[in-house]
Formats: C-alpha cells, structure tokens, sequence
C-alpha cells in the first residue's frame, strides 16, 4: 500500500495521479518515466529552483508549483510518481 505523508496527502496523491493521467493521455509514459529517473539524483536541484522561480510561476500554476517543490524533495514521492506512471503503462 502507498504512503502518503499526512499533511498534504490528498494533494499529492492528486498532485502525481494528474501527472500520471495527464502524461498517459497524452501517450507519454515512458518519456515521463525516463524523466522522473534522470531527475532523482538531481531533486533538491530541481527543488530549490522551483522555489526560487515560484513568484514568477505562480500566476499560471498557483500553489501546484510549491506542492512540487515539497515533493521533489520526498525521495519516496518521485517513487510514487514513477509507480503511477508504471501502472498506466501497462
């Protein structure tokens, strides 16, 4: 069974499954699997760039950027991420 962190559970479960759906609607699973691999050594990066660029990203993702940026900072949620996107590939 999945884990999710009980402070934002719900929305990032929300958060990785309108990913999934949105990458496997689109036929791009294995790009955003391959992406989601190339990303994990580099994840607090990737997280503190979301940060630093979140006042100039926020009129058009609202608080969807600092949910990601707490996520990419969870080891675990890149995992979940990446057995989403496994799931619907299948």
């Amino acid at each position: 069974m999945e884990r999710w962190s009980s402070g934002r559970g719900e929305r990032e479960r929300e958060a990785v499954d309108g990913l999934a759906s949105a990458l496997a609607g689109r036929r791009l699973q294995a790009p955003g699997l391959l992406l989601l691999e190339a990303a994990r050594p580099f994840h607090l990066l990737i997280q503190q760039a979301l940060y630093v660029a979140q006042p100039f990203l926020q009129p058009w993702l609202g608080d969807w950027i600092e949910l990601w940026a707490g996520l990419m900072e969870d080891d675990e949620a890149l995992a979940r991420a990446a057995a989403s996107l496994r799931r619907r590939r299948a």
